[in-house]
């Protein structure tokens, strides 16, 4: 829980969230995490949603943006001005990423410069501001190889996978980071952390 943030906040869906009134910026806003975990967190927050597309995917089966509370912003991790973006913002929930197995494995140079590259500007664009009171980098399961539930960090399956697990090592200074992995998902994530 984000300190200052005394109570939590029953959202229409049922759903406990300790935060209230801040700004959240969400990277891959109009994806599946992204658009979800926005729906849980708009009637009590400011929710900007940064994504490349808001014409199509999980966000059009939503209401979020016409929602007054929710800013899109539409641009790429690799070329945004992103300090802008983040200068204003309390949370930062990042899911940005490449999408789908296919791209990944014919795009290895892309994925790579996608989650990897991508990633760590939004850090340094967050090193310039001190408002920032947390951030969530949301990772994929495919970190661990075929079989999941048998967890081996030491075996990345493809370029999307080695991107992901090189962003885990990787640490913002001065800022709280929270890794979000398998079965770390839904309910859980907003009730415990966000």
């Amino acid at each position: 829980m984000l300190s200052g943030a005394s109570s939590h906040v029953v959202a229409s869906n049922g759903i406990a969230s300790p935060l209230r009134s801040k700004s959240i910026l969400i990277t891959g806003g109009a994806g599946f995490i992204g658009s979800s975990l926005a729906e849980k967190l708009v009637e009590h927050n400011r929710v900007i949603l940064f994504d490349q597309s808001f014409e199509c995917g999980p966000i059009q089966h939503t209401t979020l943006l016409r929602h007054p509370n929710v800013t899109s912003v539409r641009g790429s991790i690799l070329e945004a001005d992103l300090r802008s973006l983040v200068k204003d913002v309390d949370v930062v929930v990042h899911a940005a990423a490449i999408l789908g197995v296919n791209r990944v494995c014919s795009s290895a140079r892309e994925t790579l410069e996608t989650n990897y590259v991508g990633t760590s500007r939004l850090l340094k664009a967050l090193d310039a501001t001190r408002k920032i009171q947390r951030f969530v980098y949301f990772s994929t399961s495919e970190v661990f190889g075929v079989n999941s539930y048998r967890v081996d960090r030491d075996e990345p399956a493809n370029h999307r996978t080695n991107s992901r697990v090189a962003l885990e090592l990787l640490r913002c200074q001065n800022s709280p980071v929270n890794i979000w992995s398998p079965h770390t998902f839904g309910k859980r994530v907003c009730r415990s952390q966000l």
